[in-house]
């Protein structure tokens, strides 16, 4: 399912395999741990941004029913 901005379900599953959400290795200094927030940062308001893309689409349908 595609909502707004045409993110995908695909697009989610990619980025979160690309980018998982795990800890750093314990060599990671604190630069590379506030770039590894900032990557999941971008990452959640991709996956609340569809989120809100497809409530609005299912408000607006069953406001037309």
């Amino acid at each position: 399912m595609v909502g707004a901005y045409n993110i995908s379900e695909e697009l989610i599953a990619w980025l979160e395999k690309t980018f998982p959400n795990i800890l750093p290795q314990k060599n990671c200094d604190i630069e590379d741990v506030r770039f590894l927030q900032g990557q999941q940062a971008v990452i959640n308001v991709i996956k609340a941004t569809y989120k809100e893309s497809l409530d609005d689409v299912y408000d607006a349908t069953s406001r037309i029913s």
